[in-house]
């Protein structure tokens, strides 16, 4: 296999910003890093009685023409290209605004490298985890799995560390590698090795907005006051963001009520989505289920002064059902829909969703701005506990990891692949090498996300997936506890949002089942 040449670190621009092509890039720029097609190199010796011109015809239709003097030794070089070799490409098969986006990838991959045939695997999110914790394991896995970090999958994946020292990929040039997201933390009972390619920015720090319905209730805009004073407002959790939904929440004229927050209320939603929307609250205030970084190896979520937190946090959201401030039975999916159509004024999601909203035409940038999540006080950074990032890994029953390698590269660094990947989902690219400032500019929501990917910490331990659930990640029999402690603590927070039982009591007996479910 020909050795992949380091990627230039010079920017590749946005440009253009429409359907066809986003990103403008010389020639130069794409040949210095787009690797070569794998080849066969055969070398052959012929003698040459005297001096002529020896035309050579190879494999891939080329032309060699040398001029030679008497008796010398001709040496020729045929190259052709390898067979082409077939790999399994697992991945999120979206229900809504990317449902095609990884496929349309995956299969602009193959027309612009024929030697990598892709088998596409779409698993619906909601089966995902449970489906690769199945195959994986098995001579049946897929060669690459592209979902991003994931706790308990970890075991099944090939370190890619060798791979990024063999072919002298810049890791720096890609936000979070080296964080959360590329490597599992030493800090967290990981073992330092990278198992991601970090391809697109998926962080879920902002909250979408109706500017319209903002205006109407007498709420400043939080993208003016961006564009005034040059900050984003940091609007305080408990008091100053709750009075915000709380005014936003009121009857339109035409008799319809407009919601001026919405969370996952619909227990079909699954333990996925209710865990994207409301731990990450718990974690930045200091609670949650872990914390490593405190208490390695214990369950914390019923303990104090993590119990404390915890209940603090569950409450308010309570409070959002129980005074009717967010729309109850209502799937993720259909509550941004609602929010299209002006039945909802907040929602929190990543910049992904903005697709959703394409139907808007013209009006969506008009209508629907983002801001940085609210906070909890002076000192706390938002970003540690919301900032995540997806890519594809190789699994260890992988039958062509050099091969796979290459496949996972173009799809993080091909500059088509990502111009493509970045039109049909919104997801920001990993890679620092892009210029996002003609982008913005066309869409100025997403410069919240810009905003918070730039405040990321580099101390960063964990996210929004499943880094939070380390207990003693060496083990790997508690790291396989992962999709029981995420349903014990979803039916937890049932009972938090559409009961009322005392929400004190019910962290404290999740805090013994849990220790029940991780006891060896």
């Amino acid at each position: 296999m020909s050795e992949l040449k380091k990627v230039d670190r010079r920017k590749f621009i946005y440009a253009g910003l429409g359907a066809a092509g986003l990103i403008a890039i010389g020639a130069a720029a794409y040949v210095a890093m787009n690797p070569p097609v794998v080849t066969q190199t055969v070398t052959t010796s012929t003698t040459v009685p005297t001096t002529s011109v020896v035309t050579t015809t190879v494999l891939t239709t080329s032309v060699v023409t040398t001029t030679v003097p008497t008796t010398s030794v001709v040496t020729t070089t045929t190259t052709s290209v390898i067979k082409p070799v077939t790999i399994t490409y697992a991945t999120h098969r979206w229900p809504y605004e990317m449902k095609d986006a990884y496929e349309r990838a995956a299969a602009l991959l193959e027309k612009k490298h024929p030697e990598l045939k892709t088998e596409y695997i779409g698993i619906p999110y909601a089966e995902l985890e449970q489906k690769l914790a199945t195959i994986l394991p098995t001579p049946d896995a897929p060669d690459v799995v592209d979902i991003g970090f994931r706790l308990n999958l970890i075991p099944y994946f090939e370190p890619l560390d060798e791979y990024f020292q063999k072919y002298n990929v810049p890791v720096d040039d890609f936000i979070n590698q080296k964080t959360y997201g590329g490597v599992w933390p030493k800090e967290i009972g990981g073992d330092g090795h990278y198992y991601v390619f970090m391809r697109v920015v998926t962080n879920y720090a902002c909250i979408n907005y109706r500017k319209d319905i903002f205006k109407e209730r007498g709420i400043e805009d939080p993208m003016e006051i961006r564009q005034k004073t040059g900050k984003y407002p940091q609007y305080k959790f408990f008091d100053e963001w709750y009075e915000i939904i709380k005014k936003c929440t009121y009857e339109r004229s035409d008799g319809q009520k407009v919601y001026g927050y919405a969370v996952p209320t619909a227990l079909s939603d699954g333990y996925s989505r209710w865990r994207v929307e409301y731990l990450p609250w718990h974690y930045a205030f200091g609670g949650g289920i872990v914390r490593p970084e405190e208490e390695p190896g214990k369950i914390v979520v019923g303990k104090e002064p993590y119990l404390s937190r915890n209940v603090k946090v569950a409450e308010f959201f309570r409070t959002l059902v129980k005074e009717g401030l967010v729309p109850l039975g209502v799937e993720k999916p259909k509550y941004f829909d609602m929010m299209g159509l002006g039945l909802v004024a907040q929602g929190k999601e990543g910049s992904w969703v903005f697709a959703r909203w394409a139907n808007l035409g013209e009006q969506r940038e008009k209508l629907i701005g983002t801001y940085p999540n609210p906070y909890y006080g002076s000192g706390w950074k938002y970003i540690k506990e919301e900032f995540a990032g997806n890519g594809p890994s190789i699994t260890k029953n992988c039958k062509h990891k050099d091969d796979a390698f290459r496949y996972i590269y173009y799809l993080c660094t091909d500059p088509e692949i990502i111009n493509q990947f970045f039109v049909d989902t919104l997801m920001l690219p990993a890679s620092k090498t892009v210029d996002l400032s003609p982008a913005i500019a066309k869409y100025p929501w997403l410069d919240a996300y810009d905003y918070v990917n730039k405040a990321l910490p580099t101390e960063a331990l964990y996210s929004h997936h499943e880094a939070y659930l380390s207990i003693n990640s060496k083990n790997v029999p508690i790291m396989q506890k992962w999709p029981e402690i995420s349903q014990a603590w979803f039916e937890m927070y049932q009972k938090v949002i559409l009961s009322n039982e005392n929400i004190q009591d019910l962290h404290i007996q999740l805090q013994d089942k849990l220790e029940k479910i991780v006891a060896l």
